[in-house]
């Protein structure tokens, strides 16, 4: 049972990891074409964790990562919502019965939620976040493809600066 739950949660978060999310998102692609409805990702990588780790240590840098985690959780979420840590500072949500228009309103929840610094141990981070949004079927029909095209749109929102989002075009 121990190896299981190793294999598909992560230790740090005790969210989905990596291997866990891309096998809810096939699933969910799956139900999206039996359904003839769609699911969206949102890819986010935050700002200048690698920062905060140079500065203030791994054990902080791990304390912060479980806290986004939790505020993500708190503030984010829908009821049906997936959301996983994928690696270092990247997370993932799953939106089921969502387009990527319809994933709007939850990057804008996460913008939100990362306006309000966090503080641990008397020191106050500011974070931000880039995030990539994309949508099955529109920009995929296979969960590694999707995953892969959220991570272009990520990558295209932090070159467009600090707490960006962008759909993948």
């Amino acid at each position: 049972g121990e190896i299981r739950r190793l294999a598909y949660q992560d230790s740090l978060t005790d969210l989905p990891n990596r291997e866990q999310f891309r096998h809810d998102l096939r699933q969910s692609i799956a139900r999206s074409r039996e359904d003839n409805t769609p699911c969206a990702i949102l890819l986010l990588d935050m700002d200048r964790f690698k920062h905060v780790n140079d500065v203030l240590g791994h054990r902080f840098g791990d304390r912060l990562l479980r806290s986004v985690a939790e505020r993500l959780r708190a503030e984010v979420l829908g009821e049906r919502d997936v959301l996983a840590r994928l690696g270092g500072d990247e997370f993932a949500i799953l939106l089921q019965d969502t387009d990527a228009k319809k994933a709007y309103p939850v990057a804008q929840r996460i913008m939100r939620a990362f306006e309000r610094p966090i503080t641990l141990d008397d020191h106050t981070v500011d974070l931000g976040a880039g995030i990539g949004i994309a949508s099955a079927p529109d920009h995929g029909q296979e969960a590694d493809t999707l995953l892969s095209r959220a991570e272009v749109a990520m990558y295209a929102a932090k070159q467009a600066g600090r707490g960006q989002y962008r759909f993948f075009d």
